[in-house]
């Protein structure tokens, strides 16, 4: 028997599938999951041999998932898409990068017996390929978590904060949308719940462990090892999310983002930019959201690898990073 996961955001095509993949055709069910995170837990425990798997999916995606299945549960993934009228080819193509062993059209006419049978010879061949376990150095090893909020975002920021240990060794970079004149005041408003040096970057700093928050009427961009403030525009967006994630670019894999609380859609492209040369990337769920105009528009734009409440945040930034809690 081929020890089989199923994981799909459609209970429907779950169940489809579940009866496709019955012990007749030589498949044991080992377990459901709705989308990436959950895979990755069920995976973990029931250790299957093969796990067909949608790649888009709301929070951890198939993409994500297909990566941590890869090095921490590693099996024979098959992607299954629903073809090429959607626009998630880039996902399904860095999936197979990532180990996936296939990448199928979501079938069509499973009530047909050729069909059903052909489908089950694919993934019997597919289970039967040997997978290794699979690192990748650039996010075993991040330098950077950067963040970008809003509407909302002092007291998200401060959750976040508050929740990691005292020794958490990257660099924090924040751009929080806020009136002139109220930076030094978040700054010691933060410092009251963390031991983490908190400070605001009125000039160039080099970046060690620690909060960083953008000056009055400043932008806040990475300068290579280091954090510079950059003047705002008149009646300009300060300081911009977009402006320091695409600072952060050079890091690549290197940087943990997040996209919290807030309004507009300030972030979203640069989130996404980030993900595509291999951050990891995360936004705020919109139940924990003051506002979820900002997260919305990076999940729209599957910007973001995870989808997390905040009381969650600092757990998984820790997990990320590799350090203790």
């Amino acid at each position: 028997m081929i020890r089989t996961l199923i994981v799909d955001d459609s209970e429907t095509y779950r169940a489809t599938l579940r009866s496709v993949l019955t012990p007749e055709a030589g498949f044991e069910i080992v377990g459901e999951a709705g989308d990436g995170a959950e895979a990755l837990s069920r995976a973990v425990r029931a250790r299957p041999t093969l796990v067909v798997m949608d790649v888009v999916m709301p929070g951890m995606d198939g993409l994500t998932a297909t990566r941590r299945l890869m090095s921490e549960a590693p099996c024979a993934v098959v992607v299954i898409s629903s073809g090429p009228q959607e626009d998630h080819q880039g996902l399904v193509f860095e999936a197979l990068r990532a180990g996936a062993v296939e990448v199928l059209a979501k079938p069509s006419g499973l009530n047909d017996p050729a069909v059903r049978a052909r489908f089950c010879d694919t993934l019997r061949s597919m289970a039967s390929i040997k997978v290794v376990r699979r690192r990748t150095p650039a996010e075993a090893a991040p330098k950077l978590v950067v963040i970008g909020a809003s509407t909302g975002g002092p007291p998200a920021l401060e959750v976040l904060v508050r929740g990691l240990p005292p020794e958490f060794p990257l660099p924090i970079v924040v751009a929080q949308h806020l009136a002139n004149g109220f930076a030094v005041g978040l700054q010691r408003w933060l410092q009251q719940t963390t031991r983490l040096p908190v400070q605001v970057v009125d000039r160039r700093l080099a970046l060690k462990r620690g909060v960083y928050l953008a000056d009055d009427g400043h932008h806040i961009e990475i300068d290579g090892s280091a954090v510079t403030p950059v003047r705002g525009e008149a009646g300009g967006l300060t300081p911009s999310v977009d402006r320091l994630f695409a600072s952060a670019r050079s890091y690549r894999g290197g940087v943990i983002a997040l996209l919290l609380t807030g309004m507009g859609t300030d972030g979203a492209q640069g989130l996404l930019d980030l993900r595509a040369v291999g951050a990891a990337t995360i936004a705020q769920d919109e139940a924990s959201s003051l506002v979820f105009g900002m997260p919305r528009a990076a999940i729209e734009r599957n910007a973001a690898a995870e989808v997390l409440p905040l009381q969650g945040l600092a757990r998984r930034v820790i997990e990320l990073a590799g350090a203790s809690s």
